[in-house]
């Protein structure tokens, strides 16, 4: 596990992941914002939204067992309590 300066930006993190192929694991929709909008490179986002901590475990298991694929793909994933959305 990669931790950061919890004062870096947004973009340096993902710039970070992007360089060392890491998946970055957020709340945050801002980083839909820098991959779509401003064309940013990355490796993957998971973006977990409206959940418990402990239903955001699960979600990442559940991830790591049947997404592995769009994980490596460097897709963004949006994961809400009953919906997995994938986009390339």
């Amino acid at each position: 596990m990669l931790r950061m300066n919890p004062t870096a930006s947004d973009e340096e993190i993902l710039a970070l992941a992007t360089e060392q192929q890491r998946t970055i694991i957020t709340e945050d929709k801002d980083f839909g914002e820098l991959i779509f909008l401003h064309q940013l490179p990355h490796h993957s986002v998971i973006r977990l939204v409206g959940m418990t901590v402990a239903d955001k475990v699960n979600a990442v298991f559940d991830l790591i067992d049947n997404y592995a694929d769009a994980m490596e793909r460097g897709c963004l994933i949006t994961v809400t309590a009953t919906r997995v959305r994938i986009r390339p």
